[in-house]
């Protein structure tokens, strides 16, 4: 192919850009929006509207040849851990790991950090990880620790990494996002929502989830502002579904081909708890409906327009309080590629593909979310009475002790962007007491069909 330079006018330019692209990016209708639509396939702020016609044709061979060069193969290690709930056995191991692992790039801590109470100890420990440390508030955070300011203004003591983004400008609720940059034209984006935002919807003290009409416009506009170079995680503390008990046999059924071995999932014998405390077949009309996020991921990784309403949970008086009304077009820019949500809550390992609810009986208005990956792992304690039926064996009480030696829980995630795929190892407590192993487990970025 010939080089672009002032010869080229009008349809040529088009044909020519297209060819080199392998696609159609570029219409004879695109106009003065061609700048930004190149910049966004570059993944690079490299043309404007000011540049003479020579500046601009060059810029696009920079363009053209940046993007023939590259090859994506980073890769990005970090560690996932949840509910400590002020016990420091995953934290000492986290810090140990940080120490002799330089390429661990965060530590995301998806919530229930405290209950009625932090230890300096603990503190301590989030204050070494320095500016790695992510952290999404949980449930027992914000209605036990004195409410959202109280967590907010803890989030941010430990939370320091400068280039981090809050959302919120007036300070009151802690969501964010943060950039890591792959290549010159992509960039892997981490956004951590606030579940629980009581002082801007309602409170009525029982560990509600609460999202406030500003933190769902900001979260769509974060998706929207992304190019198709570019990647996504989702940080948030309670699962991102209200879903129906799914059986093992199921669950099975929904494993990449990789690796099929029912010993290799890493999901707990009591899926049930996805249920989420909200029983879909509940009479109460306005019980929060949390597969939210899940709906506007979907709406946006099919470039669709999207009109729903979210009903926070309305009692004990609150009502009128806000709900949250979404009117989003995500038609007209090609989406990143949706890696996975980071959760904890359930005290229990389910990380699987969420459901395909869009033929269900049971759940009003579903939809298929089954493109999108959840890696939920349970209590990183089990030193405390806060792990789940089939942790590490011990007796037939709903919360046993620990049988072995191993009294944390740390997933080792490793994002190879090469080869496109995700690789959980477990650091840590491994068995279970029906006999399966969960050490290591592989999915793909996305979803073999």
């Amino acid at each position: 192919m010939a080089d672009l330079d002032n010869t080229y006018y009008g349809e040529d330019v088009v044909d020519y850009i297209n060819e080199a692209l392998g696609s159609e990016e570029l219409s004879n209708e695109s106009g003065g929006s061609a700048s930004a639509t190149l910049n966004d396939v570059f993944g690079d702020d490299l043309l404007d509207e000011t540049q003479s016609c020579s500046e601009w044709c060059a810029a696009v061979l920079d363009g053209l040849d940046g993007m023939e060069d590259e090859d994506l193969d980073a890769v990005v290690k970090f560690l996932h851990i949840s509910d400590p709930h002020n016990y420091t056995d995953a934290l000492a191991q986290v810090d140990t790991m940080l120490n002799e692992d330089e390429d661990i790039e965060f530590v995301a801590l998806t919530g229930d950090m405290v209950r009625q109470g932090v230890s300096n100890e603990f503190k301590n420990y989030l204050a070494g990880y320095g500016d790695k440390l992510l952290i999404c508030p949980g449930n027992h955070d914000t209605y036990d620790y004195g409410g959202q300011a109280s967590i907010l203004s803890f989030i941010k003591t430990y939370v320091t990494d400068e280039s981090i983004v809050w959302g919120d400008t007036v300070g009151s609720s802690a969501y964010f996002y943060k950039d890591i940059v792959l290549s010159r034209r992509s960039k892997l984006r981490i956004i951590s929502l606030d579940q629980y935002e009581i002082s801007k919807v309602r409170y009525d003290g029982n560990y509600r989830t609460m999202y406030s009409q500003s933190q769902i416009d900001w979260l769509c506009a974060r998706l929207k502002e992304l190019s198709s170079n570019d990647f996504v995680i989702i940080m948030m503390h309670e699962p991102p579904v209200q879903s129906r008990t799914k059986a093992d046999d199921e669950i099975v059924a929904m494993r990449p081909s990789s690796t099929p071995e029912p010993e290799k999932l890493f999901v707990s014998q009591h899926i049930s708890w996805m249920c989420n405390r909200f029983d879909v077949d509940s009479t109460v009309a306005d019980e929060p409906q949390l597969s939210l996020i899940p709906r506007i991921v979907r709406a946006w990784q099919h470039q669709e327009h999207m009109e729903y309403e979210y009903n926070n949970y309305n009692s004990n008086g609150y009502a009128g309080t806000a709900d949250v009304a979404i009117d989003e077009d995500f038609s007209t820019k090609r989406p990143a590629t949706f890696l996975c949500y980071l959760c904890g809550h359930l005290h229990t390992d389910v990380h699987y593909y969420l459901p395909d609810e869009s033929n269900s009986e049971d759940v009003e208005n579903g939809e298929d979310w089954s493109g999108q990956l959840m890696l939920d792992i349970t209590a990183a304690s089990s030193s405390a009475a806060y792990s789940t039926q089939d942790d590490l064996g011990g007796a037939d009480s709903p919360w046993p002790r620990p049988s072995n030696t191993y009294t944390y829980r740390i997933n080792e995630v490793t994002l190879d962007f090469a080869n496109r795929e995700i690789t959980i190892d477990r650091i840590g407590a491994q068995n279970t007491a029906n006999g399966r192993v969960r050490d290591t487990i592989t999915f793909p970025f996305v979803r073999e069909t």
